[in-house]
């Protein structure tokens, strides 16, 4: 079977520029794109972290600090989305204790 994937076409070219989420478009060097790399860099370790915690079960502790990674996780997310889209504003603000 061949690969399926081996022609893929934008029919806009690579004008060094990508498009966000609210459809602007920014350069592909803009340090935007390196900060968004980093969050979700930073997201998938705690969720190495939150697997390692899970597999080794048991201790009150790793379950407080797994529930206060994932609160950092959803905060994180968070500010990738706002990111992506730059002109968009929370109907609600993220709070930390629900």
């Amino acid at each position: 079977m061949g690969n399926r994937l081996s022609k893929i076409y934008t029919r806009t070219g690579d004008d060094g520029s990508t498009g966000m989420a609210d459809g602007s478009r920014v350069s592909k060097a803009d340090n935007l794109f390196s900060v968004m790399g980093d969050i979700d860099e930073l997201n998938s370790h705690i969720g190495l972290v939150r697997a390692q915690l899970q597999h080794n079960k048991g201790q009150s502790i790793e379950k407080e600090f797994s529930q206060a990674l994932v609160i950092i996780q959803h905060l994180l997310f968070n500010i990738g989305g706002e990111l992506a889209m730059p002109e968009y504003e929370a109907s609600m603000p993220l709070t930390l204790h629900g």
